[in-house]
Formats: C-alpha cells, structure tokens, sequence
C-alpha cells in the first residue's frame, strides 16, 4: 500500500526511527485542499511515550504549510486510544462507515479536523 502511495505524488510520510530502526509512521493524501490521513503507526513497545502525538503534530503542520483546509481520517470504532488522540488534536467526529474494516466488519468513526 504504501508502494503504490508514493507513485501518485501526492503523498506525505514522516517516519519515526531509533537507532536505524522504524518505529513508528503517519501518512496523509493531499487531495486537492484537503488531507486524508492514510495511517498513523508506533511499534508496541514505543506506545505511550509521546511518538503518536509527534506524528499527528508533524501531520498538522505539514497540512498547514500545504495550505490544506482540513484533514480528515477514519478509525476504528473500538479504537478509542487512538480516538482520544485524535480529539486531543482538534478532531471531531462527523460520521460511521459500517463495516468498513473487511477484516472484522467494524465500523470506521470519520473524524475531521478544519485548520
């Protein structure tokens, strides 16, 4: 997926690494005046010490100097660590796509940020 994200050029990745090694990525489309976070990803043992909330900082910032009107993304609705992160940086929930994740056929929550 990511392969195929970079040959349309309008994708953004930031990449987290600790001693040489990828621990965590956030990923966001720019389409048209808006962006669409692809993907936000912290290995488990790097969760909770901040890396999460970097990334979605760094994403923001990135909309901004692309001059974007806001950022949108889905997450899982049974994700709510990932929920409260996003609210925490100015996200708002707008919608539910059911059955959106084919793995399980959970819901995804749409959530929106306006810069």
């Amino acid at each position: 997926m990511i392969e195929d994200d970079f040959k349309n050029g309008l994708t953004y990745y930031i990449i987290c690494e600790r001693a040489g090694r990828v621990i965590g990525y956030g990923g966001m489309w720019h389409v048209i005046n808006e962006g669409h976070i692809t993907n936000i990803a912290i290995t488990p043992e790097e969760q909770g010490k901040g890396l999460g909330r970097r990334l979605m900082n760094e994403i923001i910032n990135l909309a901004k100097e692309k001059k974007m009107i806001g950022i949108t993304l889905e997450v899982r609705s049974s994700n709510q660590k990932a929920i409260n992160l996003y609210e925490s940086s100015g996200f708002k929930p707008e919608g539910i796509r059911p059955e959106y994740y084919s793995d399980t056929k959970e819901s995804a929550l749409i959530m929106w940020k306006n810069m």
